[in-house]
């Protein structure tokens, strides 16, 4: 928390599919996540999310032409409630 009511957190993963058993290709697998967050009540949370995805392979479909890519790029806006009785 950088205020009050602001987070930030950063995330990143890497992932190895020797085999393609999961992807349905061998690859190395990496990704980067950054979320910006503001608690606007107690139970309620607004959330924006950058996320890049990159792989030693082309796996990501380009969603603006035919083909693949070796990079993908997501963005989300996501509201958070939560409703626990505790």
């Amino acid at each position: 928390k950088f205020y009050d009511n602001w987070r930030l957190s950063v995330r990143g993963e890497w992932f190895t599919d020797k085999n393609g058993f999961i992807t349905k290709i061998r690859q190395n697998w990496r990704e980067a996540t950054v979320t910006l967050a503001y608690q606007f009540l107690k139970n309620f949370e607004l959330r924006a999310e950058l996320r890049g995805d990159l792989s030693n392979r082309k796996a990501f479909l380009k969603s603006d032409s035919p083909g693949v890519s070796r990079y993908q790029r997501s963005y989300a806006l996501e509201g958070l409630y939560n409703f626990s009785i505790l």
